[in-house]
């Protein structure tokens, strides 16, 4: 019964989609839909539905949708990161914080967006971006968290020094 009320669903959803003109109202179909295929295990069409969610009118302009939109977006970062799909990951968290300079979830994003380039193995990025999080938060939490990995990075890096000097002493 479940299958088939998200056949419907999905089915309508689409119709109801090309019929609506408002964004706000094609943005909660699209979401609706995301969520069915979501419970599907549809995962390329739930992010494809999120991506249309967050979309402008026409899709080149900024999202008219709201918090809609920003909550698609969101949603649509953490399918791609689930999937294991770095570079969109990364893309859809910078175009969260390009579209929603002023998001409750900006932190939560550049720390998602370091987590990725951590996992990647790109300090480089990593430490850029959470200095970006320590200098663009007034939150005490952030700017905590933050810090501690750039202290950490930095520890690390002496430690590695460190310890090559000393294996080096023995080489000679």
């Amino acid at each position: 019964w479940q299958a088939q009320r998200l056949d419907d669903t999905v089915r309508y959803g689409q119709q109801a989609v090309a019929m609506l003109t408002e964004a706000a109202e094609r943005s909660r179909v699209w979401g609706i839909l995301a969520a069915a295929h979501e419970a599907r295990g549809e995962s390329p069409q739930a992010i494809q539905a999120l991506q249309q969610c967050a979309a402008g009118d026409p899709p080149e302009q900024p999202p008219t949708a709201g918090p809609q939109a920003e909550v698609c977006l969101m949603r649509a970062a953490l399918l791609q990161a689930q999937a294991g799909k770095a570079p969109q990951t990364l893309a859809a968290y910078e175009r969260l914080l390009q579209m929603f300079p002023n998001s409750s979830r900006k932190e939560a994003s550049l720390f998602r967006i370091a987590d990725v380039h951590r996992q990647r193995g790109e300090k480089a990025q990593m430490l850029a971006t959470f200095a970006r999080l320590r200098d663009n938060t007034s939150e005490t939490f952030w700017q905590k968290v933050a810090t501690e990995y750039l202290e950490q990075a930095q520890w690390q890096e002496r430690l590695q020094e460190r310890l090559a000097a000393f294996q080096n002493s023995f080489m000679r």
